[in-house]
């Protein structure tokens, strides 16, 4: 069976991810917090930490990167605040390089990145901004306006990141 690292795998998507694929795929869920099913491999681990990274992509034949943090985060009284964008770029950049050098070390082939609607820069936008066209799809420009929309912008172009990362397939194709 197919060996899947989720890392993520405690989020909103990451636990959807794991009951949609469990039974299909050999599932190894990698987050710092706990995952809800208890019948699936879990990793303790934070995407920062390039060791567990690399030890928990050991034998996969895929990952799929969901790992990040969001621009707010709820402070000690429960009440949202915006984070430092110093921590996305440490959190979502550094941890996505770790993942992606992770993978190409151990001759991982598939890596899924994920992005979201931030890197279109609609969504935390500081000035008002409207798409240049609707419907939004992937050839839409990006331009974010904040860090967390900086953060999930693919940083280097497909054939810069084939050649940096020769044994990890990070194209859109099947």
């Amino acid at each position: 069976m197919m060996q899947v690292l989720i890392t993520g795998a405690a989020g909103k998507i990451g636990s959807f991810l794991i009951e949609e694929l469990k039974g299909s795929y050999e599932i190894t869920a990698y987050d710092q917090k706990p995952v809800r099913e208890k019948d699936i491999r879990f990793v303790r681990g934070d995407v920062r930490d390039s060791k567990t990274l690399a030890d928990a992509t050991k034998g996969m034949d895929a990952i799929i990167h969901l790992a990040g943090i969001l621009l707010l985060e709820d402070d000690e009284n429960g009440i949202p605040v915006i984070m430092n964008p110093e921590d996305h770029m440490l959190i979502n950049v550094l941890g996505t390089l770790n993942v992606l050098e992770s993978a190409a070390s151990n001759g991982v082939k598939r890596v899924i990145f994920a992005s979201n609607d931030s890197a279109y820069g609609f969504v935390f936008a500081v000035k008002k901004s409207v798409p240049l066209y609707l419907p939004i799809d992937e050839k839409h420009p990006l331009l974010p306006q904040d860090a967390y929309g900086l953060s999930k912008l693919r940083l280097l172009p497909k054939d810069t990141m084939m050649v940096a990362l020769p044994s990890t397939d990070v194209s859109d194709k099947q």
